[in-house]
């Protein structure tokens, strides 16, 4: 109810018979006050690793449109 999508939909999102668009991934992780990522997070993720992505989180908050463009490049160049 919370996030606003059928409940069948959300079943078949469950049995993975559906892949959920990016809003609707947003309304569910909204629903569940939990962050979009969170969603992603499997059991086999550490604590540490959760505290991390935390850290990134709020740092990125207090990034400026300018800065936030540099990081994106930097772990882009990184991950590749």
């Amino acid at each position: 109810e919370k996030a606003n999508l059928n409940y069948k939909y959300l079943g078949a999102i469950e049995r993975g018979e559906k892949n959920p668009a990016t809003d609707n991934l947003s309304k569910i992780a909204a629903a569940l006050d939990v962050k979009l990522y969170e969603l992603f997070i499997f059991e086999n993720e550490s604590e540490n690793t959760k505290l991390l992505r935390d850290k990134i989180d709020e740092l990125l908050k207090s990034a400026g449109k300018k800065e936030f463009d540099m990081i994106c490049r930097v772990i882009e160049a990184i991950l590749k």
